[in-house]
């Protein structure tokens, strides 16, 4: 079993059970959080059990830094946004600014826009109270 870091492309290579939330089989990811039971947590993985066994997956070592993670409409880019947010530390709600920016013309449009609005509103009003 490989130690992982945060940042680290990995893929998943065993299903532990049958719950279909679990990591897709052959699937690249990228890691969010290391515990210090070893589990680890999943860029865009978020479920009742969010932590999962090292023995799942194996390190990518000849990943790209820009390996397409989440979709097409990530394609091409010189930097994934998740790579952008975990190597500034970024708290997820200005990672997922950087993500909605990003992806607004290949994706959702003015939907995206909207939502990275609603999320820079929430800092302000959270970080920069009148």
């Amino acid at each position: 079993m490989a130690g992982f870091s945060v940042g680290d492309p990995v893929k998943c290579i065993k299903k532990l059970n049958k719950n279909v939330d679990e990591p897709v089989l052959n699937k690249l990811y990228v890691i969010s959080k290391v515990h210090l039971s070893g589990n680890v947590e999943l860029v865009g993985v978020r479920d009742e059990q969010s932590h999962w066994s090292p023995n799942q997956f194996e390190l990518i070592l000849d990943a790209p830094p820009t390996v397409g993670i989440a979709g097409e409409h990530y394609a091409g880019l010189v930097i994934q946004p998740a790579d952008y947010a975990i190597k500034n530390n970024m708290p997820w709600a200005e990672g997922s600014v950087v993500k909605y920016i990003t992806r607004h013309r290949s994706k959702n449009g003015k939907e995206d826009l909207i939502k990275a609005k609603y999320l820079i509103d929430l800092l302000i009003e959270e970080l920069y109270p009148e």
